[in-house]
């Protein structure tokens, strides 16, 4: 009697476990979006540049090779460019761009869509961790 009421507590858990995940995913996700449709364009002195790194895989459906692509590319005034930098960001804002292209939603606001999609998907990771390690709700919202 005893090993069925374990069973049914922990298909509960499993159950809270994914609802609290998505719960918590979509708050984020929420609060990031947000944020990205209330900034300004511009913000920030590499803005122009992560555009670029982004806007080039949109366009050209892949990543830049320098130095052949050296002349479709924005430099910083420090002479480089963020499309040599670890690509996750740029492909994920280029695919989200690419999804979500018939919006008619403006090319930056997309762009910024897929930073607030990995930071709501890092923050629910981490939440979900917590609560995984600790079995508590309440430590993986502190």
């Amino acid at each position: 009697m005893m090993r069925n009421q374990y069973i049914v507590n922990s298909d509960l858990a499993k159950a809270n476990f994914s609802t609290a995940g998505l719960i918590v995913f979509l708050i984020f996700l929420t609060y990031y979006v947000s944020g990205c449709l209330l900034l300004p364009h511009g913000t920030g002195p590499d803005n122009a540049a992560h555009f670029d790194g982004a806007n080039f895989i949109y366009q050209e459906g892949r990543l830049a090779i320098v130095p052949r692509d050296e002349e479709q590319l924005h430099f910083t005034a420090y002479g480089s460019t963020r499309a040599l930098r670890p690509p996750l960001i740029y492909l994920t804002a280029a695919a989200v761009a690419r999804v979500l292209d018939w919006s008619g939603i403006d090319r930056r606001h997309l762009f910024r869509f897929a930073s607030a999609l990995l930071g709501a998907l890092t923050v629910t990771v981490i939440f979900l961790g917590l609560r995984l390690y600790f079995c508590s709700t309440w430590y993986g919202t502190c």
